[in-house]
């Protein structure tokens, strides 16, 4: 029994003492004693609830901590330049103005506070190496890909003079990784390949099981892209083996964010793996590892992480719906993606904003195969559309592309059940504008496809 219920407990029996015939003295003194006895609870409880608090508030505040800490890690900044930026009262109120408008999604205002710390002059190069990489980091997030690579330059070029051996091979690692990821991000495939691999050959020599893993990864999304399927499996298996490696390092009591990241990745890695083989048992391993990751990431403390993972597992509850129970994991993945775009709104975080929203519409249109298809395909149209006002074709041609194919099949699955000419005109429209970008030179299997859905139409 709770120290609440044994008040109320008391409490009764002071009723009950109301309604029983008792001398009146012992009567009075039953009934200080029981006063004093809830009033020394009361206290109790008070005092036991405000220690709680405060204890619950360290915690979280050390967690919030620990949050930003890992993510520049897993972004290119090794602990050692955090902790000099982090701790140092001279950088101390740049860097934490600069982590507070990132965490809002106002990167510009990051960067300029960001810069303020190249203005002390006690600035060594770890610092200038974290402000370079966070200053980079920030323009990568506005899809300023020229000046995140200046950046990264620039951290690339002072690292070299960074003392500690470990400490900067690990800068160097992290900081290539980060260029690879801006050629990626332009379609330059083999520098991105070149820079990874270079990475993987560091991470090799730290030892660093993390490190390695998220190399194997992007090394694997890089053969995906240029159509080399057997070294992309060959890659994320290598990936999956080294996120399991990691988590036996990092656990959930002693590194509750570490074990969050690597459990996201894990599940990114298992949705991969869905798309190959074993559908059904790869993506139950990849909810089940994102599920993990929500036990730390929650809404209230961690909300980008928390959209983020929602994200991942509303995919995996979508691709799972291709093969089990189409109506239940439909919904289950429309659940994950309404609470991701709680916090990945339009004005703060567009892009990610736009990538759910698409993700969200395809998952309507899998539920339109089985039920209420004209409500759904209207639900569908409606989040593509949302998507549409982000994804534009001069900015982002392949989201573009894709997203006004997903749409054409809406409208044509549409035409099936309401307004047919209607709904088959603004179909062909919607993979007109697809084949803009999917050309046949460029993208020969698409551009067949999509010809074929509009043959259809007509």
């Amino acid at each position: 029994m709770d120290l609440n219920n044994i008040i109320n407990v008391l409490t009764l029996i002071l009723v009950l003492l109301g309604a029983i015939f008792i001398p009146s003295i012992v009567y009075k003194e039953i009934i200080i004693i029981i006063g004093v006895a809830i009033f020394v609870i009361y206290n109790y409880i008070i005092k036991k609830s405000k220690k709680e608090r405060e204890e619950n508030a360290s915690k979280f505040e050390a967690l919030d901590y620990e949050a930003q800490r890992h993510r520049l890690i897993t972004k290119g900044i090794p602990e050692r330049y955090i902790n000099g930026l982090g701790k140092n009262p001279l950088f101390k109120q740049a860097y934490q103005s600069g982590q507070e408008y990132e965490k809002k999604g106002n990167y510009k205002d990051a960067i300029k506070n960001y810069k303020e710390i190249f203005k002390y002059p006690l600035v060594d190069e770890e610092n200038k190496v974290a402000a370079y990489n966070l200053i980079g980091l920030s323009h990568f997030e506005l899809f300023e890909f020229e000046e995140a690579m200046q950046n990264f330059q620039m951290a690339l070029n002072i690292v070299k003079k960074v003392k500690v051996k470990e400490e900067r091979l690990i800068g160097k690692a992290a900081i290539l990784a980060n260029i690879g990821l801006i050629y990626q991000n332009l379609g330059q495939w083999k520098n991105a390949l070149k820079k990874y691999k270079s990475t993987l050959r560091l991470y090799h020599k730290l030892d660093d099981k993390l490190g390695k893993a998220n190399s194997l990864y992007n090394i694997h999304l890089v053969y995906l892209y240029l159509n080399k399927p057997k070294k992309a499996l060959g890659k994320v298996k290598e990936a999956v083996q080294a996120y399991q490696e990691a988590l036996k390092v990092y656990t959930l009591e002693d590194f509750p964010m570490d074990y969050a990241g690597t459990q996201n990745n894990l599940g990114n890695a298992y949705g991969i793996l869905a798309e190959i083989k074993d559908k059904a048992e790869n993506c139950n391993k990849a909810i089940q590892a994102f599920q993990e990751s929500l036990k730390v990431y929650t809404p209230e403390h961690f909300p980008m992480q928390y959209a983020v993972t929602q994200n991942n597992l509303g995919i995996a509850y979508r691709t799972l719906a291709e093969i089990k129970d189409k109506a239940v994991n439909c919904n289950k993945a429309i659940q994950a993606y309404q609470e991701s775009l709680k916090v990945r709104t339009p004005e703060h975080f567009p892009m990610g904003y736009a990538g759910t929203q698409n993700n969200l519409g395809v998952a309507y249109g899998t539920l339109a195969e089985i039920k209420d298809k004209a409500e759904n395909c209207k639900l569908a149209i409606q989040a593509f559309q949302k998507a549409l006002k982000v994804y534009t074709k001069e900015h982002f041609p392949m989201q573009y592309a894709m997203t006004q194919n997903n749409l054409g099949t809406a409208y044509q699955t549409l035409d099936e059940v309401e307004d047919k000419a209607e709904n088959c005109n603004k179909a062909i429209q919607a993979y007109q504008e697809a084949l803009k970008v999917y050309t046949k030179e460029d993208f020969p299997d698409v551009y067949r496809i999509i010809e074929e859905n509009i043959k259809k139409c007509l």
